[in-house]
């Protein structure tokens, strides 16, 4: 299986709400992944699962999907969108499942490097996040 192409659709799909189409595909590449010993392939499909998840309201299926990748966040910090699309969708879910402390680690990394590197999406993100973040803590006028 090529796994690049494979989990391109699964993220295009994902993207769509195709959801049979991007579950059936995430996998797939996250198995191929685990066969080939390339672990780090398995990434995006991870990440898409977690994008998935969340726009289906399955918050807790989205921080399972995504577990791995926030278990070595501190391993690789960085929040560049090509490695950490992810993040801000791991905080809604956080978010939603009364997980504050946790989400607000991920809000303050991408606000933090956002500043640091310039980057308008983490920074735009960390705002989208922190608006949810306050709001679930009953701020809704800051929010």
């Amino acid at each position: 299986m090529d796994i690049i192409p494979v989990t391109v659709r699964c993220v295009v799909a994902a993207y769509q709400g195709r959801e049979e189409d991007a579950r059936a595909d995430a996998h797939a590449a996250i198995r191929a992944a685990a066969e080939c010993g390339a672990t780090r392939m398995a990434d995006w499909p991870m990440m898409a699962l977690g994008l998935l998840e969340v726009s289906l309201g399955n918050h807790a299926e989205a921080v399972s999907a995504v577990q791995p990748l926030l278990s070595r966040r501190h391993i690789v910090p960085g929040t560049e969108l090509m490695h950490s699309w992810y993040l801000p969708d791991a905080a809604e879910a956080l978010i939603a499942l009364g997980r504050l402390d946790e989400a607000a680690e991920i809000i303050d990394v991408l606000e933090r490097n956002g500043h640091r590197v310039d980057r308008s999406w983490m920074l735009a993100t960390a705002q989208r996040c922190q608006a949810m973040w306050l709001a679930a803590r009953g701020d809704v006028a800051a929010a």
